[in-house]
């Protein structure tokens, strides 16, 4: 099994965001021609892999079960555990992946169409949400981030709470 690192996890998420990308272009440049199937075929596509709901409960769900395991059994140093690797690296991953897919189109396509605002607003929930993911990687390895396994265990624990308070405001008022 390959072994997880932070590098390792964050290089694959940025090799399939360009290649989203990339299609998101080609995508956009195929709008711009006049059949109106093939537009209607682009419109399709773009909306079945633009989730935003779904997308938001799976992050803070893999953000939510990262974090725990942070708070509750400190970070990763040497080894990981099947059961640390199944439910807080996997549902990380899965989340960084439905990312670069939905956020690779989305720029992707927006650039080609000229849909400045779009783009904007794809750009600001990417940069929250993935940063968000990639500060909690960060922090679930001991070689990285503070040396101090307390600071750790709080930050992860303060990204826990307000994914908690993501899902009570978002799902239950």
């Amino acid at each position: 099994m390959e072994e997880n690192t932070f590098f390792r996890i964050v290089s694959k998420f940025f090799y399939a965001l360009v290649w989203c990308v990339f299609l998101g272009l080609i995508l956009g440049l195929v709008y711009h021609l006049p059949y109106p199937m093939i537009k209607e075929t682009v419109e399709t596509i773009i909306k079945e892999n633009s989730a935003p709901k779904s997308f938001n409960i799976i992050s803070v769900f893999s953000i939510v079960s990262l974090g725990s395991f942070i708070v509750f059994a400190g970070r990763t140093s040497g080894q990981i555990s099947a059961i640390r690797n199944i439910f807080g690296y996997k549902p990380i991953e899965i989340a960084l992946a439905l990312a670069a897919v939905f956020f690779g189109l989305l720029f992707g396509f927006s650039i080609a169409v000229f849909e400045l605002p779009l783009l904007a607003g794809g750009l600001f929930a990417f940069v929250l949400t993935i940063g968000v993911i990639f500060v909690l990687l960060w922090l679930s390895f001991r070689s990285n981030g503070p040396f101090n396994e307390l600071y750790a265990r709080i930050g992860s624990g303060i990204l826990v709470l307000i994914s908690f308070g993501v899902i009570w405001f978002e799902y239950f008022r």
